[in-house]
């Protein structure tokens, strides 16, 4: 239905007052069972941005973003360093896949990232808790791990409970906890269904490594994930990028994770 009268004279005085060009034409539907209240509400709403789209002189208010810290847990090992002086010196983080038989395999080799306590290797006892390990999947160790070392490198501390609120975390994953999901439908297909983990679901959707540093860190701003395939980790940092700078949040944890070297993947 149209808008009713007294609502299209309204809106065509406060038109003309916020000097809009006169070109321009816009057409508003509201449902005739609106309310007085809500239609003001819309008015006000509708007006504002107008005059906002088509005031020149003023100026978007957009917040520096800077990078202040960094975190990486690669094939290379656990460190931002290691990996940067791996790849200066032309390293390959390939190596024989030793997380299931490759005979029956073409590939026989992948960018693993190995568990112990030598050179190259991920420590992730230093991490978590073994019995806590068992709880989650590797992607989310893994993303707890490198939002650790970013958080450590940019000394970031909340002091109270609004810098905790104005803190985000967006962490994506290509395809979330898929060792997990190819263990429990194993279970469910050989052992049958009561054998299926309770902690299935929370240990395979791609939003867990966001949710798990977010608690894990304390940040209780705005926790999101995207999924976009390999563009997946820039992708979250060009949306942190773009919330520091429209002023919805100030630090924002961000970055991408996966652990799907698997027989399947």
């Amino acid at each position: 239905p149209a808008l009713p009268d007294h609502g299209t004279e309204r809106f065509s005085g406060r038109l003309q007052k916020s000097k809009l060009r006169q070109k321009q034409l816009f057409v508003v539907l509201v449902p005739e069972c609106v309310g007085e209240a809500v239609l003001s509400a819309l008015e006000m709403a509708f007006l504002r941005t107008l005059i906002f789209l088509n005031d020149k002189k003023r100026k978007y208010d957009m917040k520096r973003v800077v990078i202040t810290g960094l975190g990486a847990l690669t094939p290379f090992g656990m460190g931002v360093n290691l990996a940067w002086d791996s790849i200066i010196a032309g390293k390959s983080a390939l190596t024989n896949i030793t997380k299931f038989d490759t005979e029956n395999f073409a590939v026989k080799v992948a960018g693993q990232v190995i568990k112990g306590t030598e050179k190259g290797q991920f420590d992730a006892d230093a991490v978590m808790e073994p019995k806590e390990q068992k709880r989650v999947d590797d992607f989310i160790l893994y993303g707890i791990a490198a939002a650790e070392e970013a958080i450590k490198d940019a000394k970031w501390t909340p002091e109270d409970d609004n810098g905790k609120s104005r803190t985000g975390v967006i962490i994506g994953s290509g395809i979330g906890g898929f060792e997990t999901f190819l263990d429990e439908h194993s279970k469910f297909l050989q052992r049958g269904p009561s054998r299926v983990s309770p902690l299935f679901i929370t240990k395979m959707i791609s939003n867990m490594a966001a949710g798990n540093i977010a608690i894990r860190f304390g940040a209780k701003g705005s926790c999101l994930s995207l999924t976009t395939a390999c563009a997946t980790g820039t992708n979250c940092i060009g949306e942190a990028y773009r919330m520091i700078r429209d002023g919805y949040l100030d630090p924002i944890i961000t970055g991408g994770v996966d652990a799907s070297i698997t027989p399947l993947a």
